[in-house]
C-alpha cells in the first residue's frame, strides 16, 4: 500500500512540475513577478536577512531604495527555478545546445586531462538546479553531493531529475570515502561553497570585504588529492541560459597547511563574489551567509 501511495504521489509531483513547465515564458515571468512581490512583503524573516546581507555588501555603494529594489528582484527571480525545473523535463539531450550556451569548455578539458579528478566549485546562483543537466552537454562523468530528502516521493523525483542526463548522486552524510574514490577514478564532483560554514567545518576568510565562515572542504580535498578546482555557474539570460566554466583555480601550496586552507578557500570566495557582482539579482541572498561571528580563537 505504501509503495503504491508513494508512486501515486511521485506521479502527482512530476505532473505538477511538468504542467508548470508548459507555461509560456512571458506568462511565467508575470506569475513570478506577482509571487515574488507578494513573498517579499509577506515573508518578513527572509526579507530582513536579504536586506541585511545586501547592506553589508552594498551599504556604501547603493542607496536604500536601490537595495530595496534589488532585494525585491531576488524574490522575483527565485520562483523561476521551479518553473525552469518543470520546463527542463521536456528536454532531450540533443536539444540542450538550443537553450544552453557553454563557455570555457577548454578549462574543463584541461582539468580532466590532469587525471586527478575535478572539484566543481559552484554556488546557489541563477537556476542552479539546472546544473545537473551539464553532464548532458560535456563528455565527462560528474557527481552531485546532496542531502536526500526525507519525503520519499519528493526524494525520488529529485533523484530522477538530477540524474537523468548522467549526473551521479552522492549522499552528503559520510560521503568522504566516496568522494575520494570518485576523484581517484578521474571523475568530477560538484560542491556549492556559498553557504555559511559551521565552526568545525568552516574557516574565516574574506568575502565581500568581511571575514566570513566558509566551508574548507574543497581546499582540504584539493590539497590532499591534487584534484583540479574548476568554477562552473549557470545563470539565466532572458529565455535561455549561459554556463560559465572558469579557469582552473590553482591550489596554493606554501608548506603550511592551515595557511594554505585559508588562502585557497579565500580564492574560491573571490570567484563566487565575481559572479554575484555580475548577476546580483540571481544569488540566494535570503540565506544568512554571515550568521557566524569571528571570535578571537578563530
Amino acid at each position: 500500500m505504501k509503495s503504491f501511495l508513494n508512486a501515486s504521489i511521485y506521479r502527482f509531483i512530476y505532473g505538477i512540475f511538468y504542467v508548470l513547465g508548459l507555461i509560456p515564458f512571458k506568462i511565467r515571468n508575470l506569475i513570478c513577478y506577482f509571487i515574488g512581490t507578494l513573498w517579499f512583503y509577506v515573508d518578513r524573516r527572509h526579507r530582513k536577512v536579504a536586506l541585511k546581507n545586501m547592506s553589508r555588501v552594498y551599504g556604501d555603494k547603493k542607496t536604500d531604495k536601490e537595495v530595496l529594489n534589488l532585494a525585491r528582484s531576488v524574490f522575483i527571480e527565485l520562483p523561476k527555478i521551479i518553473f525552469e525545473a518543470g520546463w527542463s523535463l521536456r528536454l532531450k539531450k540533443d536539444s540542450l545546445p538550443n537553450f544552453f550556451k557553454v563557455e570555457g569548455v577548454e578549462n574543463i578539458d584541461e582539468a580532466f586531462k590532469r587525471g586527478k579528478g575535478v572539484l566543481i566549485l559552484t554556488a546557489h546562483i541563477g537556476s542552479w538546479e539546472l546544473l545537473t543537466l551539464v553532464p548532458g552537454m560535456l563528455p565527462y562523468k560528474f557527481h552531485d553531493i546532496y542531502r536526500p530528502l526525507d519525503f520519499e516521493p519528493l526524494r525520488d523525483f529529485f533523484d530522477f531529475f538530477r540524474s537523468r542526463f548522467g549526473m551521479g548522486l552522492i549522499g552528503k552524510r559520510r560521503a568522504m570515502r566516496e568522494i575520494l574514490k570518485t576523484l581517484s577514478d578521474g571523475e568530477g564532483i560538484g560542491v556549492p561553497l556559498d553557504q555559511a560554514g559551521s565552526r568545525p567545518e568552516g574557516v574565516f576568510v574574506d568575502f565581500f570585504g568581511e571575514p566570513t565562515s566558509t566551508n574548507k572542504s574543497i581546499a582540504r580535498i584539493a590539497m590532499k588529492t591534487g584534484a583540479s578546482v574548476v568554477p562552473i555557474f549557470l545563470v539565466r539570460e532572458n529565455d535561455k541560459f549561459r554556463v560559465f566554466i572558469d579557469k582552473i583555480v590553482e591550489t596554493v601550496d606554501t608548506g603550511c597547511k592551515d595557511d594554505d586552507v585559508k588562502i585557497n578557500t579565500e580564492n574560491y570566495n573571490k570567484i563566487i563574489e565575481k559572479y554575484i557582482k555580475k548577476y546580483p539579482s540571481q544569488w540566494f541572498w535570503v540565506h544568512n551567509r554571515w550568521k557566524h561571528e569571528l571570535l578571537e580563537n578563530d
